[in-house]
């Protein structure tokens, strides 16, 4: 399966000892003046939505001209990814989970001209450099691509990326329906509560061995959604807040994947030391 495994050898907080009473100083401290706490001011609509939720549904952003243009040049590359001919993509720019049945080809900006403009929309790059409000550490964008249908993918259990803010920004690239392998969401599960805490903490010391895993019973009170939209809808979320897959059902799943993650460890000796 998938993971955002932390390796603790190279984890600041191993130097500091891996116990609930030093990571509860530092997650206090992370979320004191972090939005998804205390709001934001200067924040529109639009941003405020994604603090309050978790996440916001901006329908139709992208034209359907300019979705189609890019799609119809992104199709010969991640095919290439499944099939195993590379098409001039770098080795590190392939990214195969057959066990789930997904592909990707990172920095997809690279290979086609075209997706730039998608990965450099100002509107959507605002927004999650004002959420994050920590120093971006650091972004990633590719595209991905879910075709085989009937494949069990891993990533349908409930988890959370990282105890983080870490936003997602999707851009939908065909359809996507009940069928169409959508994320599901629930919503508010991002904010900093007594009950996902020892989540947190675990994630936070690689323990669980990958995303911080989720069980059902603790978000039968949140709203869970399940994610569609027409191509061109971007979807931005905190991968904070619990989440999972879908199987595919029917036809397939194309979409860009921005991911922006805070830097928060330089500051970790001063505020244990506090």
């Amino acid at each position: 399966m998938r993971s955002t495994f932390i390796n603790i050898a190279r984890s600041p907080i191993k130097k500091y000892k891996t116990s609930e009473h030093y990571f509860k100083k530092l997650h206090a401290h992370y979320f004191k003046n972090h939005p998804i706490a205390n709001g934001l001011a200067q924040a529109d609509e639009n941003l405020k939505l994604l603090i309050e939720n978790g996440l916001v549904i901006l329908p139709n952003y992208h034209s359907v001209e300019q979705i189609n243009s890019v799609r119809d040049q992104i199709y010969p590359y991640v095919n290439a990814v499944k099939t195993g001919n590379k098409l001039g993509i770098k080795e590190q720019d392939i990214v195969k989970y057959e066990e789930d049945g997904i592909y990707r080809v990172r920095g997809i900006q690279n290979y086609v001209n075209d997706a730039l403009p998608f990965f450099n929309d100002e509107y959507l790059l605002d927004i999650a450099h004002k959420y994050t409000y920590h120093p971006i550490r650091s972004t990633t964008g590719y595209a991905d691509y879910k075709p085989d249908i009937g494949v069990h993918d891993g990533t349908t259990t409930m988890h959370m990326d990282q105890w983080k803010a870490s936003i997602k920004i999707f851009t939908l690239l065909t359809d996507i329906g009940v069928s169409n392998a959508p994320m599901v969401y629930w919503k508010k599960s991002h904010k900093p509560q007594p009950w996902r805490f020892r989540i947190d903490f675990m994630n936070s010391t690689g323990l669980d061995q990958g995303s911080g895993f989720c069980p059902a019973q603790l978000v039968k009170n949140f709203e869970k959604i399940t994610i569609t939209g027409e191509a061109g809808t971007v979807i931005v979320a905190d991968t904070r807040g619990i989440h999972r897959a879908s199987n595919l059902l029917e036809d397939h799943r194309l979409q860009l994947v921005q991911k922006f993650t805070s830097d928060f460890y330089p500051h970790f000796s001063s505020v244990i030391k506090s």
